[in-house]
């Protein structure tokens, strides 16, 4: 995701608004599909909710993969560069 980062701010800005908008529309849509029984309706609607937050969150702590509750030690990477590519240092 470091081509991310390269993007100006109005893309990065872009991508954020369009999940938004996006993430809203299943909630509306899924909330569309209507049943007999309105609580059963609430209960699909906040399980679609539920599950598209839990994917945000997940690609939001999978982005940074050295830092955050899940996270790897970068000491392998470090140790790879300075053996192998020590003028990059």
């Amino acid at each position: 995701m470091l081509w991310f980062y390269a993007l100006p701010v109005w893309a990065v800005e872009l991508v954020a608004t369009a999940c938004a908008v996006g993430l809203c529309a299943m909630i509306g849509f899924a909330y569309l599909f209507g049943t007999e029984n309105r609580r059963m309706q609430l209960l699909m609607t906040a399980i679609v909710a539920a599950l598209l937050t839990a994917i945000l969150v997940l690609i939001a702590e999978f982005d940074r993969p050295f830092s955050g509750s899940i996270s790897v030690s970068d000491r392998i990477w470090r140790t790879f560069i300075d053996l192998r590519i020590p003028e990059i240092r």
